[in-house]
């Protein structure tokens, strides 16, 4: 009688520890238990295999009999199939057979997935590759990269940093190459800059770190733009596509159309999101190519060579740094950049001229998605077009002062003492700027150029000319501008430090929400009342601050301005901590994270700058529970933080069981009858830790205090 295989002990890459993706294998295990063909699909170096031998591991512990993992070259012999199907029915039971890296056979595998389904009824298939299968009843799951984390504002907190399993898979691979890499105040920027600079993908970053055998982390993360040259050191016994990151890439590319590969080459020219508008226009279809460029992107977004949120799309890095170089080998990046460009150039205009009429939402949501084309753009802009460079400065210097000076201010503690000096990149795009803006073509007009000189530091030059340009505005009646005149003005007398500072601005700042709001420009009069805020909160014993704070955040919810919501939320979360009132602070800080970059994946809590207020809720709370409130930050929309920084939570009666979702409702359940957080881990196929973590949840949802509460909540609305 045929027996069923034994589960793998695990191939050479299994010998390492595994890092991270816990929520992933609990959902798969899930997805697995629930239907019959489950697809693990993404880029090259995700850890698909591993993921798909850890569920495999993690179901077989339970009901399921494990029938084999094969590549698709065993699935085409159909008779050893059916003989290791049959000798797993023997145990009783459904039968999980797992099938990796389908990519090169997708149509074969796609064909026998469907026939063996169908001829094995309580047959489960776990499949991985880098597209889906496509066939009925198919459940993709997407695998990405790590979590990424934050950019450090300051010097980063590494008890902190340590909970991030990007950088956490770093710094093990590193001591595996035979380094003693220890994380660093000096050195944790660095590592942050590679986990991010990979997106966060796990074989690029194994790759990154046994480069530390003969290279520092800091020269590491200068050469991240020669990643494909460089990251080649992968383990002798790993799959050939997977012993360098140029080999991995290559591996997807060769799955691609010819016209589908010259495209994304072409998209190498945008440095951020994109739309297919732009494509349409920036990527010019080749001559003899009948497919759309709509049927040439859905091409790559199904290979995960592009990825997709809502209606923007995007290149991972290392597959741009690709594309950027196949472009320069065939010769056609000049054209490409040039009308990249020309392409950047309309954008500014269209959001000038939002700025001019006092719509800021609409110009700061779509600087928002371009900021990176439009630098980029900025930074290799010719004198072919002056006028056009001098306007993409234009818009880019209204952003900065949205998105850099507010971070900036609260950069450094205790307030008052000077930001630091701008980064070398950000400092190169400010000098790129001014080139710009003071050439004979540009048609800016004297504006851009002062508030510019706020965000270079120059505080004397920058006064003299807003004090000049002020009242020529006022007298003019070009009130948006006078508003972002006097805001600049205000942020100079901030940012330049010593006393009076605060008393300079205020009545700037007064003024520029007046006359946003006469403007009808609600966003701009929110911008002016956050940096009051901000500044009260820099002053000890005024008794505003608070009022002011609550104010601001109020104001600036549902105004589209990012950075400022984060800083509001950051300095709400300060506020909290300094109250005693740990877990909300830390809570707070989560949400400002997720603020800075709204629907990426850059939240954890690696990097987060240790304020000393949340540094100390953080001890006092513990690891464990910090954590978790910090992740429950994290996962509150821009609106529900804000709202919670400003104390405006509507007080409401007992919510009912509609605001659980339906894991949560299970788990109340259980936890009516009585099961501890192992038991009913046991039943879901998923940790105590991620039990305890719903649990939560579920208290923080119904207002309740204590897991007695919540079993009393279940039993009297009858849930239990």
């Amino acid at each position: 009688m045929p027996t069923a295989p034994s589960l793998p002990a695990g191939t050479a890459g299994e010998l390492d520890e595994f890092f991270g993706r816990h929520e992933d294998i609990e959902r798969i295990c899930q997805a697995v238990t629930a239907r019959s063909l489950v697809t693990l699909v993404g880029v090259g170096g995700t850890g698909k295999s591993r993921i798909a031998l850890r569920v495999a591991r993690r179901l077989a512990e339970g009901r399921f009999t494990f029938a084999g993992l094969l590549t698709p070259e065993e699935l085409a012999d159909t008779a050893e199939v059916a003989r290791r199907i049959a000798g797993a029915r023997t145990a009783g039971g459904p039968v999980l057979l797992v099938v990796d890296g389908c990519e090169h056979a997708v149509q074969s595998c796609a064909r026998l997935a469907a026939t063996l389904l169908a001829e094995h009824p309580g047959l489960h298939l776990l499949t991985t590759g880098r597209e889906a299968l496509r066939t009925g009843g198919e459940l993709v799951h997407p695998v990405a990269g790590l979590p990424l984390p934050p950019v450090p504002e300051g010097l980063p907190d590494l008890e902190v940093l340590h909970a991030s399993d990007a950088v956490r898979l770093f710094l093990d691979r590193a001591r595996s190459a035979g380094r003693s890499v220890h994380l660093t105040a000096a050195n944790a920027a660095c590592v942050v800059r590679i986990c991010r600079g990979l997106d966060g993908n796990p074989l690029a970053i194994e790759l990154a770190a046994s480069l530390t055998a003969v290279l520092p982390v800091a020269d590491i993360a200068d050469r991240l733009d020669q990643c494909l040259d460089l990251l080649t050191r992968g383990y002798r016994t790993a799959r050939p596509h997977q012993h360098s990151l140029r080999a991995s890439l290559d591996h997807s590319l060769a799955l691609l159309s010819g016209p589908a590969r010259e495209l994304l080459d072409q998209l190498g020219v945008f440095a951020g999101d994109f739309t297919l508008a732009a494509v349409e226009v920036v990527c010019a279809r080749r001559p003899g190519t009948t497919r759309s460029p709509v049927d040439l992107l859905t091409e790559l977004v199904d290979k995960h060579l592009v990825t997709r949120t809502q209606d923007w799309f995007r290149l991972p890095t290392p597959v741009r740094h690709l594309a950027v170089e196949n472009l320069h080998r065939t010769g056609g990046h000049e054209e490409a950049a040039a009308t990249h460009t020309e392409w950047c150039g309309w954008l500014a205009e269209r959001i000038a001229a939002a700025f001019d009429g006092g719509d800021d939402l609409a110009a700061l949501a779509l600087l928002g998605q371009e900021s990176e084309n439009l630098t980029a753009a900025l930074r290799r802009a010719t004198h072919a077009d002056p006028a056009r460079a001098a306007r993409i400065a234009e818009v880019m210097v209204r952003y900065w002062l949205r998105h850099e000076s507010a971070a900036r201010y609260t950069a450094t503690r205790p307030f008052g003492t000077r930001p630091p000096a701008p980064a070398d990149r950000y400092a190169a795009d400010l000098r790129a700027a001014r080139h710009w803006l003071e050439h004979p073509a540009a048609r800016t007009g004297p504006l851009p150029p002062a508030v510019l000189a706020v965000l270079e530091g120059d505080h004397e030059r920058a006064r003299a000319e807003l004090n000049r340009l002020v009242p020529e505005l006022a007298a003019a009646a070009r009130t948006v501008e006078e508003a972002l005149a006097r805001c600049a003005l205000a942020v100079s007398h901030l940012l330049a430090g010593g006393d009076g500072g605060y008393e300079a601005a205020e009545p700037e700042l007064c003024a520029a929400s007046a006359l946003y709001r006469a403007a009808g420009d609600e966003a701009g009069a929110a911008f002016a009342l956050a940096w009051r805020a901000l500044a009260a909160e820099g002053r000890t014993g005024d008794p505003s601050g608070r009022q002011l704070l609550a104010e601001a955040t109020a104001a600036v919810a549902g105004c589209g301005d990012d950075a400022m919501a984060a800083a509001l939320i950051g300095a709400r979360a300060r506020l909290r901590a300094a109250e005693g009132r740990h877990a909300r602070a830390l809570e707070l800080a989560g949400a400002q994270a997720a603020a800075r970059a709204p629907g990426r994946a850059d939240t954890g809590a690696a990097g987060w700058r240790p304020d000393p207020g949340l540094a100390a809720a953080w001890r006092l709370l513990g690891e464990r529970q910090a954590l978790e409130h910090w992740e429950h930050g994290t996962a509150m929309s821009q609106r529900e933080a804000l709202d919670v920084a400003a104390d405006e939570v509507r007080r409401r009666p007992a919510p009912g069981a509609a605001v659980l979702s339906p894991r949560e409702l299970e788990v109340v359940r259980m936890v009516a009858k009585g099961m501890t957080s192992v038991k009913i881990a046991r039943a879901f196929v998923i940790s105590p830790r991620t039990v305890d973590t719903h649990v939560d949840h579920v208290r923080t949802k119904l207002g309740l205090h204590s897991r007695a509460e919540v079993a009393a909540w279940a039993s009297s609305t009858g849930i239990g």
